[in-house]
């Protein structure tokens, strides 16, 4: 089942939206660029509904994932949600989970 125009997934999951620019890397991101003209502070770090946010424990379906298309996984300001993100990463091993991030240091 493909639900994202991106290239290298099936599908997108935010487990969290928002992000700080961390690097020049950061200067062309794709997040900045979606939000800016909507009523979104794309700053501020924001955890996604429960509804969102556990949707992969019921898709049967194997699925290649992008994780925090609208964020950075890592980042710190999430901290508080993370271990949660890994229960439900843990629990759907038919899914593959792609993490990109400019945080690496956090890992």
């Amino acid at each position: 089942m493909k639900n994202s125009k991106i290239e290298f997934c099936d599908d997108t999951l935010a487990f969290w939206r928002g992000c700080e620019r961390v690097s020049e890397g950061c200067k062309a991101c794709w997040m900045h660029r979606t939000f800016a003209n909507k009523p979104i502070d794309s700053t501020i770090v924001t955890l996604s509904s429960e509804r969102t946010f556990y949707a992969p424990l019921s898709w049967k379906t194997p699925r290649k994932i992008f994780v925090c298309h609208t964020s950075d996984f890592f980042i710190k300001d999430a901290d508080k949600w993370r271990d949660d993100a890994w229960y439900v990463i843990r629990n759907c091993p038919q899914h593959t989970f792609q993490i990109i991030t400019k945080r690496a240091d956090r890992i």
